[in-house]
């Protein structure tokens, strides 16, 4: 009788200890998930963020010159008054989001983009600073990307002479404290050049879509971009074409980044056509 007793208390514990094993399997993975969320919130908090650039050269360098851009690009953003040019900015910017848009059917040369950008910045003012602000910011943020670019390109070292070149380069910051939308196109155009890259190394559907999205927003900003565009997708069929033909497969990346670009970019398309023949047809005065 005692030994039957004994085996039921060992027979208790051992149905413990498995139901406890089975719990404790249950809220591992809530745990874990727990753990993942938490290390997550570590990396994105700020301590962690600044440990890192402190950590890497590249990007205490990096910030440096982006700060240094930006105090290029900003300061006596408003010194000069308004020319020629900046007058016609802040003309169309006037004007409702459907009447910048007609304006191209009215003879203007230029996208309207940067056009809705300075209509949604006139809600701050008229004055110098404002209608420069966005040329001057787009004109900072560039300095990262070039960065970026080139490291893509080729590695860090190379990124940082471009971002640096670009930092301190007279002309940049010319074009970055005028109300025109130079800053903008080279931004957009520099982070397609970037997903191009990527694409031409992974062939990743998104990269390929991303890349056709931001070269649309540079078309949105400034027609002649359209050439380095043309050439960028011609090269991906020249550089790819043997795989094409090997794997058909393989082209679906680089139509659908085609398409991508297609569908943003056809109405300015269509207005940089209309542009191009009125120019042709009009007789020089």
């Amino acid at each position: 009788m005692a030994k039957k007793d004994k085996n039921r208390n060992i027979q208790e514990h051992q149905s413990k200890q498995k139901n406890m094993g089975n719990n404790h399997s249950k809220d591992h993975p809530e745990k874990k998930k727990t753990e993942e969320i938490t290390n997550m919130a570590k990396l994105l908090s700020f301590e962690s963020i600044k440990k890192q650039i402190l950590h890497d050269r590249c990007l205490l360098i990096l910030v440096a010159l982006t700060i240094f851009a930006g105090i290029l690009r900003f300061y006596h953003l408003g010194f000069n008054s308004i020319w020629l040019d900046e007058a016609c900015t802040l003309d169309f910017a006037r004007n409702s989001l459907s009447g910048i848009f007609d304006l191209i059917d009215q003879g203007e040369v230029n996208p309207p983009l940067f056009y809705y950008l300075e209509h949604f910045m006139l809600s701050f003012g008229e004055g110098e600073t404002v209608l420069r602000f966005v040329p001057a910011l787009f004109g900072t943020l560039t300095v990262p990307a070039i960065y970026i670019l080139g490291k893509e390109a080729l590695n860090q070292k190379n990124g940082i002479i471009a971002a640096g070149l670009l930092a301190f380069s007279s002309y940049h910051i010319f074009y970055s404290q005028e109300a025109r939308a130079y800053t903008i196109m080279l931004f957009f155009f520099t982070i397609a050049l970037i997903f191009y890259l990527q694409s031409l190394k992974e062939n990743d559907i998104k990269c390929w879509i991303l890349f056709g999205a931001f070269s649309a927003l540079a078309i949105w900003s400034h027609f002649f971009v359209i050439f380095g565009i043309g050439i960028i997708f011609f090269h991906a069929l020249v550089v790819g074409f043997k795989n094409y033909l090997q794997s058909p497969k393989s082209l679906v990346p680089w139509l659908a980044g085609l398409a991508a670009f297609a569908i943003i970019a056809s109405p300015m398309l269509y207005a940089g056509i209309s542009v191009l023949i009125n120019r042709i047809a009009t007789p020089p005065t």
